[in-house]
């Protein structure tokens, strides 16, 4: 990648003129600094501890890992200029302009007991001049790579490589380029399922509303794929079956069954309110999970003249889900003794073979 790749110093200054494309051009800036491109992960701030020890780096005037930027070309206003896409360092750029609009101040967790005496409790608009001239003057390096690298293969390829950074990126962040579109797609569902049995949270960190969604796509399936866990399935699930196919291809293809197995979901959660409700949201969320998927599945094998007996159905499996739910150790209804991959497979026969019974 370096034979493609060039660098730059710029200020924190000269950043706060190049952050958007209008402050650009009223400051004849000729660069645009692009921190939530197309891949870029959803941005949430740092926790206090961590921009506050962040700031007290850039007062010291320490040394900080570079920023990574590809560049393309942009217009606006009839004016072709240049477009950085951040793709490592939106959190050092947006927490230096979060400070400068004196959004926080700074805590008292520093590196120094010096520095804590001097600048705890204080904004940005509290500083000295001397101290406000220092955090402007900073230079940040900036390592650019070329318009070549605009593709989610070569994305997903610098990510890998950046990924011993400070906040090391997960799974679904380092593959998430390769299938922005799919994700993009199924965020339409994510109020379906939060604040649910199926995914407790009102909000997604780290992309985990999706992970659930597509757990719930991918326990549903006919013939599930093998796997070793669920960050195992999931990964399979997306490379296995949504990227077997061109992304767009099978969201055209497909996107009706998704659309209606959400359906689904939202139905047999509340027929099987009276028995989840019981349960606090964050237990035994494997469980509940499956079976919601499994039913789903039954439906879904069903002509549509049988789906008149799914709330009969559903009521005869639920003295035996609920059997699962109380255990304090379920796994060791199979004689296992963990919930290991091997307890997955059990209760997905079992669960199967509870519904098959019902159903007839």
């Amino acid at each position: 990648m370096s034979s493609s790749s060039c660098f730059e110093s710029v200020s924190i200054q000269t950043m706060t003129k190049r952050i958007s494309r209008e402050l650009r051009d009223i400051n004849n800036e000729p660069t645009f600094i692009n921190t939530s491109p197309w891949f870029q992960r959803e941005y949430k701030p740092w926790n206090d501890k961590r921009r506050t020890r962040f700031i007290e780096v850039l007062l010291m005037g320490r040394t900080i890992n570079p920023i990574w930027v590809i560049e393309i070309s942009d217009e606006f206003d009839g004016v072709t200029f240049a477009e950085h896409m951040v793709v490592d360092g939106q959190h050092r750029i947006r927490t230096c302009l979060d400070f400068i609009e004196n959004k926080f101040a700074l805590g008292s967790d520093m590196f120094h007991d010096n520095n804590k005496l001097a600048w705890r409790g204080k904004y940005y608009k509290d500083l000295s001049v001397t101290e406000r001239n220092i955090f402007l003057r900073y230079q940040f390096h900036i390592n650019i790579y070329d318009y070549t690298y605009n593709t989610p293969e070569k994305i997903q390829e610098i990510y890998e490589t950046l990924n011993s950074s400070s906040t090391q990126l997960n799974a679904y962040e380092i593959i998430k380029p390769s299938l922005n579109n799919f994700y993009k797609f199924i965020s339409k569902y994510e109020k379906d399922f939060m604040g649910t049995h199926l995914y407790k949270n009102t909000e997604s960190k780290h992309g985990s509303i999706h992970s659930c969604i597509i757990d719930m796509f991918a326990l549903t399936s006919k013939d599930i794929i093998h796997f070793i866990s669920l960050p195992d399935l999931r990964t399979k699930y997306e490379r296995n079956v949504v990227m077997q196919h061109e992304v767009d291809k099978f969201i055209t293809e497909y996107s009706g069954d998704m659309d209606n197995m959400v359906k689904s979901y939202k139905r047999i959660l509340s027929e099987m309110a009276t028995l989840f409700d019981k349960y606090m949201l964050s237990e035994r969320a494997y469980e509940k999970r499956l079976f919601v998927a499994r039913i789903t599945n039954k439906i879904n094998q069903m002509s549509s003249d049988e789906h008149q007996i799914i709330p009969t159905m559903i009521k005869k499996c639920k003295s035996k889900f609920k059997v699962i739910l109380d255990h304090k150790a379920p796994h060791e209804i199979f004689q296992l003794t963990g919930r290991t991959a091997a307890y997955k497979y059990k209760l997905i026969k079992y669960v199967d073979d509870i519904l098959n019974e019902a159903a007839k």
